[in-house]
């Protein structure tokens, strides 16, 4: 849930900045059209304050990053609903977990009708499985691209 929080408020905070780039007429950087914010691991030195204000997401000079934050914030969202309407409890998965010591083989296939004789590996697995989109969501927000 923080983590859709988090991604609502960036989503808003760049339609804001959106918003205010279209309003000012003038821009504190001369020849705007030369400096794009995707430029800026070049031209970081030479422009450092228009840079930041792109690093932290006040000016936005391209519609995919508005995009790819969208979709982020609706990935973020529907992983969270999928969560929260999973049926694995947490002291339910972990009991099972614990009593689970035998059968030490760690590539076999996960599979819920197995469940009954996972190990403390296949648990983690299933832990890396589940939120390897939270890291991939996140990895998105810090870099603004999909590309």
């Amino acid at each position: 849930s923080i983590l859709v929080f988090l991604f609502a408020c960036i989503l808003i905070v760049e339609y804001f900045a959106i918003w205010k780039n279209q309003m000012s007429v003038n821009l504190e950087v001369p020849s705007e059209t030369a400096i794009h914010c995707h430029d800026c691991w070049r031209i970081s030195k030479l422009h450092f304050q228009f840079c930041q204000c792109c690093w932290l997401g006040l000016i936005v000079d391209d519609p995919r990053t508005l995009l790819s934050y969208f979709l982020v914030f609706m990935f973020a969202c529907f992983k969270f609903r999928a969560d929260r309407s999973s049926s694995l409890s947490g002291a339910f998965t972990y009991y099972q977990m614990i009593s689970q010591r035998k059968n030490i083989f760690v590539w076999k296939d996960l599979s819920f009708e197995t469940k009954s004789i996972w190990t403390i590996f296949d648990y983690l697995r299933l832990y890396c499985y589940c939120h390897l989109l939270d890291l991939v969501l996140t990895l998105i927000l810090v870099t603004g691209t999909l590309e």
